[in-house]
């Protein structure tokens, strides 16, 4: 869905290293005064030049939420956010009855140990985070305060409002941030070995930024945790991708042509040969014409294979299924008898989409919270689910296309099922 989580905490950097006693006042000024040294460092290894002064603070924990809070305000209206918490109760990706708004400030205000503002300038660390940890995350926020003065972050992120492209934005923001942090530390030990040249250590990196120990993160639903933790895994193995051969100038210049899609942040190859999305158009259905439209957006590979892996399939299987996307586009409608999912996909080849669809269909009866293994009908390009409210879910593949329906009344599923196949489109 729409990367809400990783918006707000865009441009600063997660932790579940909390000290068990704050850092002094003393020590806290001290890694103020330092900022500037700190900020030449990077500017020398990230090689973006240090444009003007780099304003800094330090907040509490409850200044760190407040903030969090008024980001959500300012960023997401109200009615926004309700129909992105229709969508993903939809489609089985959040409980019925969580607070969304909620999970969100709890999930951000424990895990932000920095972060920078491209709307006022500034960068803040949170006056929690362990000393070991300071200088780190230190150089993170000076590099997107560096990248902001060169490549303007308040635009850049607001560029595309499709859901998944501005997730892959992100994912390039925040990659390079961890990647600069990687080479700001080894330069800080004295490590001389390239950080890049192997993929297991690229690896170990990108699962080391993973937040297990924090209570709330470790209890959040699957879709926020991968959500909040794309933009720095995967954005990090983009990053490691171009620097395994390329200087940092060539990080830069991807700034100019962003990835557009999460599959082309976990497939740089595919971001290399620019491997665009297909769009997808929807259209009004005529059946559907008392049912109010509430959300329309793409999933894209990441949510896609979220929504695999939260409905049974698992791990693995669940990535290999994802791999072929090719496009998408949901909407997502509000009625009498409640919310209706249709997504229309379209994938690589008619092999990735047979394997999407067995994906799919394996998924079914949990995503229309239908009893266990049972399908009103199921074939290998067709499946039905009736849930346990007597709504009706299906998936149905036709050639490289997939569309799936979830939560459809019985009297209007056919009528759903037929119109979408005929008024949505796709063109490349």
């Amino acid at each position: 869905m729409r990367p809400l989580l990783a918006a707000l905490l865009a441009l600063a950097v997660p932790t579940a290293a909390i000290a068990d006693a704050k850092p002094s006042p003393a020590e806290l000024q001290k890694l103020m005064d330092e900022t500037d040294a700190i900020a030449q460092t990077v500017s020398s290894i990230r090689g973006l030049p240090v444009k003007r002064r780099i304003e800094r603070g330090i907040l509490s924990k409850e200044e760190v939420e407040k903030r969090v809070i008024g980001h959500i305000d300012r960023d997401t209206p109200p009615g926004e956010l309700h129909a992105e918490e229709l969508a993903l109760k939809r489609l089985g990706l959040l409980p019925a009855d969580m607070d969304y708004r909620q999970e969100i400030v709890n999930l951000l205000s424990e895990q932000i140990a920095g972060f920078y503002d491209p709307s006022v300038k500034e960068l803040y660390l949170a006056d929690w985070i362990l000393p070991s940890m300071q200088r780190m995350v230190m150089a993170h926020e000076i590099d997107h305060a560096l990248q902001d003065q060169r490549f303007d972050l308040d635009r850049f992120q607001k560029a595309d409002q499709d859901n998944d492209a501005l997730m892959a934005r992100q994912a390039l923001v925040e990659g390079d941030g961890v990647a600069l942090m990687v080479e700001f530390m080894m330069r800080e030990m004295g490590e001389k070995t390239d950080p890049w040249a192997n993929d297991a250590i690229v690896n170990a990196m990108a699962a080391a930024s993973g937040l297990t120990g924090a209570a709330e993160f470790d209890k959040a639903p699957l879709v926020l945790k991968e959500t909040l933790l794309f933009p720095y895994q995967e954005g990090l193995r983009l990053i490691a991708s171009s620097r395994r051969t390329h200087p940092w100038s060539d990080v830069d210049a991807m700034y100019a042509r962003p990835p557009v899609s999460s599959e082309q942040v976990m497939h740089p190859e595919k971001y290399r040969a620019n491997e665009r999305p297909i769009a997808v158009k929807s259209s009004p259905l005529a059946v559907l014409k008392a049912w109010k439209p509430r959300y329309q957006n793409t999933l894209g590979e990441l949510i896609f294979r979220v929504i695999f892996e939260q409905h049974g399939v698992a791990k693995e299987r669940a990535s290999r299924a994802a791999a072929g996307w090719g496009g998408d586009r949901i909407a997502v409608y509000e009625g009498p008898a409640g919310t209706l999912a249709i997504d229309l996909s379209v994938w690589d080849a008619e092999a990735d989409a047979l394997e999407a669809t067995d994906a799919l269909i394996e998924s079914l009866p949990s995503l229309a919270s239908g009893p266990p293994d049972v399908y009103a009908e199921r074939s290998p390009t067709t499946a039905t689910v009736t849930g346990k409210d007597g709504s009706v879910s299906l998936v149905e593949r036709k050639g490289v296309k997939v569309l799936f329906v979830v939560g459809a009344p019985v009297e209007v599923v056919e009528k759903v099922r037929a119109e979408a196949w005929a008024k949505w489109k796709t063109r490349p």
